[in-house]
């Protein structure tokens, strides 16, 4: 049947439906065939029981629990380290005082025996001292010896001692402070001789 323009103009949808009814009574349905639909293997399990969901937060929370306490320790350790080095530090810092003060000091030290003070002025012991002969002989005023806590000792020779002021009649010697030590081993542990206005400590 002969179709004419304007028909054409007008119902260009219906003319289309109908062409493509045609092809597909010439065709068939195998013409627009989209294969099998049917699963090639069977379905694979995708989701975890609740067990293995717990056993798996479990290992988890071991996990954190574990390196938790790893760095507890490295905590621990710095904090000891960090003690150790105030520590230091304050060790570092008395012992520059005692060096400042040492320096500063104006006392004489006495670091052996015998020991001979001829001039005033104050002394101190370094440490425990030994002696063949006298210990500490004082021969001037106005003097101070300070043993520091040590000891002075003697071989118990004759005659020998362990602090003598030596004054003499026409030399009095005054003013000496002895003390803060110990001693021994001389066969005079202390003389004095022509000594006043002194005491020992």
């Amino acid at each position: 049947m002969p179709v004419d323009d304007e028909t054409m103009r007008k119902n260009p949808a219906r003319i289309l439906t109908g062409l493509v009814a045609t092809l597909w009574m010439f065709t068939g349905t195998d013409a627009i065939s989209q294969g099998t639909l049917a699963p090639t293997n069977a379905p694979s399990e995708t989701m975890k029981s609740l067990q293995e969901i717990w056993d798996r937060i479990g290992d988890m929370e071991a996990t954190q629990s574990a390196q938790q306490a790893d760095i507890d320790q490295v905590q621990e350790q710095t904090a000891t380290i960090e003690q150790q080095n105030s520590m230091l530090l304050d060790g570092q810092t008395n012992l520059q005082t005692q060096q400042a003060a040492i320096q500063d000091d104006p006392r004489t030290p006495i670091s052996s025996l015998p020991y001979i003070i001829n001039g005033p002025g104050s002394y101190y012991v370094t440490g425990n001292l030994s002696s063949t002969g006298h210990g500490i002989v004082i021969e001037s005023s106005g003097v101070t010896v300070d043993l520091m806590g040590f000891s002075l000792t003697g071989d118990g020779g004759l005659d020998d001692y362990g602090i003598h002021v030596a004054g003499a009649t026409n030399a009095m010697i005054d003013k000496v402070v002895i003390k803060n030590g110990t001693v021994s081993g001389f066969y005079r542990g202390l003389r004095c001789d022509y000594m006043n206005n002194s005491r020992i400590e």
